[in-house]
């Protein structure tokens, strides 16, 4: 009883003018003398990770000028054409990275070889690091299932039914590992963004819930991010608007541009909706709250936050 109550605070607490939630039973307020603790979202390390000339680089984005600097023990000589880097939490979590768009593999940080750990049947999505080391991926042309890899290459497959026969865009779990966001269209061109709870048995995944669509007024999304544990961002279009945005799109709310950005490909989230990273394909780099108009670094591609 003590869990629920503070879980049911923690999830009204998040809506627009709730200031402090009271639960009664029978007439009678629940009362709990030590509520526990929910454990919350990890936080990403303020470092932006991306591709430069076959190398992971690294961004520190707090402190001074930002200065990349290359990966320390990390080597992609042996890697054929590498893209989309996951980055997994805390100090030495695990990389993940795709090769040929194809392969998922993982990259040691103690300078040996990146090893294979799960070849795709097609083309693959950009993978994505869950805070228990789990990379998740899917074919962009979907049969169903989402894989789950570990750094050993084990790969639980994972049905995904109402995905069977839809392109699979992009896929990021959240950063408290409970859920999956998925940009998916249908063979006539009809895009969604679902959300998905996850089931796991000590940490490892066992099973997806059923699909959440939201931001339901999107025609069309390119990429998607978490930024909060009830929020994500998605650079793409609504209907009406011919400008192609990031938008920030909650679970179970309207959806609200933050900036448009019609040259965007690529989309990287830190906490909140000023901290959000695009960058297009000039490899110029931009901050969600800049009023500059410069590029915050040229020369990035792939950039990606942890998760």
């Amino acid at each position: 009883r003590a869990l629920l109550k503070v879980q049911l605070g923690a999830v009204f607490l998040q809506l627009p003018k709730i200031q402090g939630v009271r639960i009664n039973v029978g007439g009678v307020e629940l009362t709990t003398p030590d509520p526990p603790q929910l454990a919350g979202d990890p936080q990403p390390a303020q470092i932006l990770w991306y591709l430069a000339d076959q190398h992971l680089v690294q961004l520190q984005l707090a402190g001074g000028p930002p200065t990349p600097v290359a990966a320390p023990g990390v080597d992609l000589s042996t890697v054929a054409e590498p893209s989309n880097p996951a980055i997994g939490y805390g100090v030495g979590g695990p990389i993940f990275l795709l090769s040929q768009a194809q392969n998922l593999m993982h990259v040691p940080a103690d300078g040996t070889a990146p090893r294979q750990v799960l070849a795709g049947g097609g083309h693959l999505v950009p993978p994505s690091v869950d805070r228990f080391g789990w990379a998740w991926t899917a074919e962009m042309q979907s049969s169903g299932s989402v894989h789950a890899v570990a750094q050993d290459g084990t790969a639980p497959g994972l049905r995904a039914d109402w995905l069977d026969g839809r392109s699979v865009q992009s896929l990021r779990v959240s950063r408290d590992g409970a859920r999956l966001v998925i940009i998916s269209t249908s063979p006539v061109g009809g895009v969604e963004v679902d959300v998905v709870g996850v089931q796991r048995q000590n940490g490892a995944p066992e099973k997806l819930g059923d699909p959440l669509r939201v931001g339901a007024t999107l025609t069309d999304a390119v990429t998607v991010a978490w930024v909060d544990e009830a929020s994500v961002a998605v650079l793409g279009r609504i209907a009406g608007s011919p400008d192609q945005g990031v938008y920030i799109v909650p679970i179970g709310g309207p959806t609200r541009l933050v900036f448009s950005r019609p040259d965007a490909i690529a989309l990287a989230a830190g906490r909140g909706d000023r901290a959000l990273y695009v960058s297009n394909a000039a490899g110029q780099l931009s901050l969600s709250r800049s009023t500059s108009g410069s590029p915050l670094l040229t020369g990035v591609t792939y950039p990606t936050l942890q998760g």
